[in-house]
């Protein structure tokens, strides 16, 4: 099961149409971090979280914590769940 950072994280990213390799390239956080993050695998460190939530121009809160609620979450929730 995947953590609300996880499914936030990838949530975000396809809102604004961006592959891995692409919000690797705009934030400086590698891409294999990046899909590691996505799948759960690993826990963001707080410098990562912080260029993160700073690019995507929103809180830690929104970021790690509350549930995304904007269209493509529905769109997408059967491929995260």
């Amino acid at each position: 099961m995947k953590n609300q950072f996880a499914i936030n994280l990838r949530l975000y990213r396809r809102e604004r149409n961006l592959s891995l390799g692409q919000l690797a390239e705009l934030t400086g956080v590698s891409k294999s971090i990046l899909g590691f993050y996505e799948n759960g695998v690993r826990q963001p460190c707080l410098p990562n979280l912080l260029i993160l939530k700073d690019f995507f121009k929103i809180s830690l809160d929104e970021l790690c914590i509350e549930p995304y609620y904007g269209a493509p979450a529905y769109r997408y929730m059967d491929e995260i769940e």
